[in-house]
């Protein structure tokens, strides 16, 4: 798309229509996802988070998502973003969820978070579960954590869903390598060892690593 086609979306963000509003959010974070992007979208879709309809308060997070995936974010997003994860709507919350996780790798992250994500754990849907449990361990590699995670990041080892299992291991051994264990894990990871799915043994065995460094061994 053109620049002045891209700006020209922009400008639709704050439309008075809902679904032009919604319509060109979702446009921006599609071609976020072709690395497609424009700065001055930013401050628009932030403004979104705030807007009355969930549907375009879903659209504008994500697309803060795909943004923060190539570079591009603003701290005032945070907050708000933060606050969706407690939305009524439960795309709104996965969208939210999924631009924490992209904010993360920007090195942009608020302990206010940790609460909202360690409830994200137990939502039914895998996709967001699994990327609750990624943006908590890139949150661990900071040092930010809240030790009742584990229990929950626990029960998720036992999820139908392989990248929900790998990322819940991956997780439970970032948090040990802060010091923080459960020795609930220990049997959940045990009998991960011979999981089908690769991702899921590799982070498995180096969660079991981390816990032997916490002098915690497994048992046959």
């Amino acid at each position: 798309m053109p620049e002045n086609g891209l700006l020209h979306v922009i400008n639709r963000l704050l439309d008075k229509d809902t679904k032009i509003r919604e319509r060109a959010a979702e446009t921006l974070g599609r071609y976020a996802e072709g690395e497609m992007v424009d700065e001055r979208a930013l401050e628009p879709l932030i403004t979104l988070l705030e807007d009355k309809n969930p549907r375009v308060r879903g659209t504008a997070a994500y697309a803060l998502g795909r943004y923060a995936e190539q570079g591009l974010v603003k701290k005032s997003a945070l907050d708000k973003l933060i606050t969706l994860m407690e939305d009524k709507s439960k795309n709104v919350r996965q969208n939210a969820t999924f631009a924490l996780l992209m904010y993360s790798y920007q090195n942009l992250m608020d302990e206010k978070a940790l609460r909202p994500l360690i409830e994200m754990l137990g939502e039914s849907d895998f996709l967001a579960s699994g990327e609750a449990a990624y943006t908590l361990a890139k949150y661990s590699e900071k040092g930010i954590v809240d030790e009742t995670a584990l229990t929950p990041l626990i029960k998720l080892l036992e999820s139908k869903d392989k990248l929900a299992r790998a990322n819940a291991a991956h997780a439970i051994g970032k948090y040990a390598e802060n010091g923080i264990v459960n020795q609930k894990a220990v049997k959940n990871l045990t009998k991960l060892l011979e999981d089908k799915d690769y991702r899921v043994r590799q982070n498995v065995s180096m969660a079991i690593d981390e816990y032997s460094k916490q002098g915690i061994i497994m048992k046959d």
